[in-house]
């Protein structure tokens, strides 16, 4: 790797510091953050088990789900839990900027990472991600491969700027192994973004 040693992220082309974005997109990349990061673990346990509580059983998990996604960052910013002041759980709770910085490139944890359409420009393709998790419906550890569709930096304020990567990830079925063990992936057969 090029940035190797390097692990914090820092956009390296491409900036743009955009506020036309709908808000709508900002708050759901703001409830990613808040459930992807560790040091919010207990208030996303303590939000779901306040919703289970108040439905008494009589409601499906997706249906408890729904309502996290649908109330979490306003319980949040309300929650009287949280360390006031600096603490990047009070910085977290009270949400992002709603100036977006956007990059077409961006160095972390050792590589540098590109857009698609900065890819488009370029003789080195970086845009392509490949990304380990947990499939809600079988348990098992799933392997997911897409491409980098935007990059922003959310900016919580003081030196507390998180970036996300907002991809569009393609089918199980554009995923194919040949008989030499490479995996080839079919850009074209887009499942999700």
């Amino acid at each position: 790797p090029q940035h190797e040693g390097r692990t914090t992220g820092i956009g390296c082309t491409g900036r743009k510091v955009r506020t036309d974005f709908q808000y709508e997109m900002v708050k759901e990349a703001h409830h990613n953050v808040l459930n992807q990061l560790v040091v919010m673990e207990p208030f996303v346990d303590k939000h779901l088990e306040e919703i289970r509580a108040t439905c008494d059983g009589q409601r499906t998990e997706a249906w408890v789900q729904k309502q996290h996604k649908a109330n979490f960052t306003v319980w949040i910013k309300e929650l009287q839990d949280i360390p006031h002041g600096d603490s990047d759980e009070a910085r977290l709770a009270s949400g992002p900027s709603t100036q977006i910085t956007t990059w077409q490139g961006y160095d972390i944890n050792g590589y540098r990472l590109h857009t698609k359409e900065k890819d488009k420009k370029s003789a080195a393709q970086n845009s392509g991600v490949r990304y380990e998790g947990i499939d809600d419906s079988t348990g098992l550890t799933r392997t997911y491969f897409g491409q980098i569709e935007d990059i922003w930096e959310l900016d919580y304020g003081g030196e507390l700027q998180l970036a996300i990567f907002r991809c569009q990830w393609v089918k199980p079925k554009g995923v194919l192994v040949d008989e030499y063990g490479l995996t080839n992936v079919e850009l074209q057969s887009v499942g999700y973004k």
